[in-house]
């Protein structure tokens, strides 16, 4: 157990700081886009209809569609385009 004053208090905060992974932004692309490749993959029954309407009205966190993009043969960028990549190559998140 360390020192409770106030500046090894604020000497710990800061290392743990250091040390705190960011977060990686959250990127939500166009549902419709993601809804399309699997109409053409004749894929669109194995869906719940709840599901296809929330892609529609709020669109697909960028891991959702990574996944099924792949497993429907296609890479991302074929599909979202440059717009995959968004929130990719800030500053904050560049090695």
């Amino acid at each position: 157990m360390g020192c409770r004053c106030d500046i090894c208090k604020a000497a710990n905060a800061a290392k743990k700081k250091k040390y705190t992974k960011l977060k990686p932004p959250k990127v939500i692309l166009d549902g419709e886009l993601l809804i399309e490749i699997i109409e053409r993959a004749g894929r669109l029954r194995e869906f719940d209809h709840r599901q296809i309407d929330r892609w529609r009205d709020s669109g697909v966190n960028v891991y959702t569609a990574d996944f099924w993009c792949t497993k429907l043969g296609y890479h991302p960028t074929e599909v979202f385009g440059s717009d995959f990549y968004r929130g990719c190559f800030d500053e904050e998140y560049a090695a």
